[in-house]
């Protein structure tokens, strides 16, 4: 009895290869689109202002100055949902341009809250306006409704009215929030 056998060709391997390499990616395609599924993309405004700032100037470099601040206010979702924010952050900024980070914590009417890492620059007006500029956060912590949220969002400011004075430097930041909810 003599056995033969057959010799399989480079071209049959690479076939049964991209076979699988097209099953990898089907499946993973399929499991992207089950996750972003329950992705959740809200935009909201907040109006907020100035409620404390410390900031001491550096010598050596003329206009200069770190330091802390915290503004508080109104968050209105475009659903018409509401909420109060505090933020804190510290900044170093020359001239008042320049990078700042902070936590922002939101608080809604039901008691939920969320609370987001953020950071964002100031960005250099134009002449006779006041600063804009822009910046991310990630949601660290999440209370109620939101427990175990995670995600992220993108934001741009503007200055409404200058910091002294009577004025509290109001603002108007428009936020893009992704996020997900771990499901019940």
């Amino acid at each position: 009895m003599s056995m033969t056998f057959k010799k399989e060709s480079g071209r049959g391997i690479l076939n049964r290869w991209g076979l699988c390499f097209m099953s990898l990616i089907i499946s993973m395609w399929v499991l992207t689109l089950t996750v972003q599924a329950g992705e959740i993309t809200r935009e909201f405004k907040i109006k907020n202002w100035i409620t404390k700032m410390q900031g001491t100037p550096i010598p050596e470099s003329p206009g200069r100055f770190i330091g802390f601040y915290e503004r508080q206010g109104d968050v209105e979702y475009e659903d018409g949902e509401k909420a109060k924010q505090v933020l804190r952050c510290t900044f170093d900024m020359v001239r008042g341009v320049g990078p700042f980070q902070g936590y922002s914590q939101l608080i809604y009417e039901d008691g939920s809250t969320v609370l987001l890492k953020i950071k964002g620059i100031a960005m250099k007006p134009k002449e006779g306006k006041l600063p804009f500029g822009h910046g991310t956060g990630k949601y660290v912590a999440g209370t109620g409704r939101f427990k175990g949220i995670q995600g992220k969002n993108i934001f741009k400011f503007k200055l409404l009215k200058p910091f002294g004075g009577e004025n509290k430097g109001d603002g108007l930041v428009e936020v893009t929030a992704t996020y997900t909810l771990p499901g019940k």
